[in-house]
């Protein structure tokens, strides 16, 4: 049985393609300048771009990787490039990232892609992207002292006070491979300027980094324990490693 998360995916997919392989079938070989009848680029011509290859602007209102614009040319019936600029933040309390300590946490996520973009159809609007992102995204943690006795790492208790606030950073690689496939979902208006579309796909940021430092006086035995619990973050963020990518956007051709 699949889970609700395969549904989901497996649905996102079809409303992806769906749509571009039907649009496809029923406008590939047709010629009336009907909108709808036709391809919307009339001879093949590879590589030499014309007024009927579109330009689009989208605006990402629904994104995993938070709201964002993007721009793509396609330059002939099978190719095109693009980029596009996703940034959001947002704060979450009391969130347990070790067996030992709740935090404070702020998630930055921002990110900048540049693809390569595949048309499989001259006459549809559905393509694969491949290529890289530039990942920002990172989260920022703070457990505040008080007054209570806690465990680092494999020792303790300390008092919190001695150990003062916990600061923690986790991020992932700089640089990311991108892939997803995208397409226009349906259109507003006649003349096919407007349209609603998704995306799905993934970021590849590789191992996640973690760190903590703290703020409150020196203390060798503390310090020492400091490391083993940064050791045990470490562990659990090490294998988030991929990013999803899923879009809802409104977009426009020119």
């Amino acid at each position: 049985m699949k889970s609700p998360t395969h549904k989901a995916i497996l649905t996102t997919i079809a409303l992806l393609a769906a749509p571009a392989l039907s649009h496809a079938q029923a406008t590939d070989t047709g010629t009336d300048d009907t909108p709808g009848k036709r391809s919307p680029f009339r001879p093949y011509t590879v590589l030499v771009p014309t007024t009927t290859y579109p330009f689009t602007i989208s605006l990402d209102t629904i994104s995993l990787t938070g709201p964002g614009v993007g721009l793509a040319w396609r330059f002939s019936h099978h190719l095109g490039i693009s980029a596009n600029y996703n940034n959001y933040k947002f704060n979450l309390d009391e969130v347990p990232l070790t067996d030992n300590l709740d935090y404070n946490i702020s998630l930055h996520l921002r990110s900048i892609p540049l693809t390569l973009d595949l048309y499989p159809s001259r006459a549809s609007t559905f393509h694969f992207r491949l290529g890289v992102a530039r990942n920002g995204n990172q989260v920022t943690a703070t457990s505040p002292a008080s007054d209570d006795f806690i465990d680092l790492g494999n020792d303790g208790p300390f008092d919190s006070r001695d150990i003062g606030d916990i600061h923690a950073t986790i991020k992932q690689a700089s640089t990311n491979f991108y892939f997803s496939m995208a397409g226009d979902w349906f259109y507003i208006g006649r003349r096919h300027h407007i349209a609603i579309g998704g995306e799905l796909g993934l970021m590849y940021g590789g191992k996640t980094t973690a760190t903590l430092t703290r703020n409150g006086p020196p203390d060798p035995a503390i310090d020492a324990s400091l490391k083993q619990e940064e050791a045990l973050l470490r562990d659990n963020v090490s294998n988030i490693n991929i990013w999803p990518v899923l879009k809802i956007s409104l977009r426009y051709a020119f």
